[in-house]
């Protein structure tokens, strides 16, 4: 599970929380084991890149990723097509200043916050 966002470090706890709460605080057998992160200060790109590359079960596949975007202003457009660029590797090496590639740019406009 990772989280990204303002303050989404308290997911990331909760989840914990949640997970030890169910073995009674008894320790979580390896096969429900929940690898959690949190990513308040990443780009959402990165996030991404994080669960492409580097998330992974030692024995399970883990062939979908799930995106729970809880926000009051709808953005899935936004959030899949940024998705879509990260995986085709069209974000690689980008700089953090949009002007230097304008489809980060355009993607970034379509996900600011109001």
């Amino acid at each position: 599970m990772m989280a990204w966002g303002h303050d989404c470090s308290s997911w990331d706890d909760s989840v914990d929380h949640a997970l030890r709460e169910k073995f009674n605080n008894q320790g979580v057998p390896d096969e429900s084991f929940v690898m959690t992160t949190w990513h308040e200060n990443e780009p959402l790109h990165e996030v991404f890149f994080y669960a492409r590359m580097c998330a992974f079960h030692p024995t399970i596949p883990l062939p979908i990723l799930t995106i729970l975007d809880i926000r009051q202003a709808a953005r899935k457009s936004a959030i899949l097509a940024l998705h879509e660029a990260e995986g085709a590797g069209l974000l690689e090496d980008a700089f953090e200043d949009p002007r230097q590639l304008p489809l980060k740019d355009r993607i970034k406009i379509l996900m600011r916050t109001k």
